[in-house]
């Protein structure tokens, strides 16, 4: 009995350290069965990130940043590094942020894989019209 119980905290102690290493992202491509495809010389535009998250940083918290700021941004450079940006693109991404859980510092340090940080995000691309040819839905969770 107690080589089971030995082999069993050995087991879920590994599981817990493979997923120390592990950032799980879950993504899927929605699309309108009416709309066409994306031309793959097509330019992108971003729009401002709403925030419709309920997450509010500690005053006193050092990491503190605006979360639709620091997306929008990120976003642009992505796409600048990618060479499709134009602030006056064919396409626009609007992105919201659905919910933000920074998760917990001391946790994933006394248990790996515990008190990950989560991102929900939900993007859609639309032309300049305003018609929607994709809806991408986001879950991050980084251990």
């Amino acid at each position: 009995m107690q080589h089971i119980i030995k082999l069993t905290t050995m087991v879920l102690i590994s599981f817990f350290l493979i997923g120390c290493s592990n950032t799980f992202i879950q993504s899927s491509y929605i699309r309108p069965p009416e709309v066409n495809d994306i031309s793959t010389t097509a330019t992108f535009s971003v729009s401002e990130t709403k925030d419709l998250s309920d997450f509010v940083f500690d005053g006193n918290d050092e990491n503190a940043m605006n979360l639709a700021e620091a997306m929008t941004t990120a976003l642009q450079i992505q796409l600048t590094t990618k060479g499709i940006f134009d602030t006056s693109g064919e396409y626009i991404i609007n992105t919201n942020i659905i919910s933000y859980d920074p998760g917990n510092a001391f946790k994933r340090w006394l248990v790996p894989g515990f008190g990950a940080t989560k991102l929900s995000v939900e993007c859609s691309i639309t032309d300049i019209d305003g018609n929607e040819y994709a809806k991408i839905p986001v879950e991050v969770s980084v251990p």
